[in-house]
């Protein structure tokens, strides 16, 4: 059954009347004198909020602490499979790690080969790969013979 003109019309002018008051209030906030100010604020506290905060280098305790918890984070973040971000907890601690090639050879045997490949990848981008860590060029993209 088609609903009578009327209901058609009272919904057509309700959903116009909704639209209209979403683009009035948009423009009210826009226009405000500190809106600016406000979505700098805004994006500078979130800047904050996402930095990571590097302990001083020549106090070992706080390294060793800042390490283990940046490895820490980037087991929970793979974990939740958000891999960009662990990857970044990863590189973190491998670039103020003492012997960085033994903390990869640790991670390719924990990570799968994808995510390790993205991490010698950003390693490589941030040019933070030792020298002693040999390169892997075999593809995955290469189906498998089984």
């Amino acid at each position: 059954m088609i609903p009578p003109l009327s209901v058609n019309l009272a919904l057509g002018m309700g959903i116009a009347l909704f639209l209209s008051y979403c683009v009035y209030f948009d423009r009210k906030r826009i226009s405000a004198p500190d809106y600016k100010k406000r979505v700098h604020e805004r994006r500078r506290r979130n800047r904050m909020k996402n930095a990571t905060i590097v302990p001083c280098v020549n106090n070992q305790a706080s390294l060793e602490e800042y390490f283990l918890s940046q490895m820490k984070a980037g087991e929970d973040m793979i974990k939740q499979s958000r891999v960009e971000e662990g990857l970044t907890h990863f590189t973190n601690a491998i670039v103020l790690c003492a012997h960085p090639a033994e903390v990869i050879k640790f991670l390719k045997s924990s990570l799968p080969r994808h995510v390790h490949k993205m991490l010698v990848r950003k390693l490589k981008s941030i040019r933070a790969l030792p020298s002693t860590e040999p390169e892997d060029n075999s593809d995955d993209d290469k189906p498998l013979k089984g």
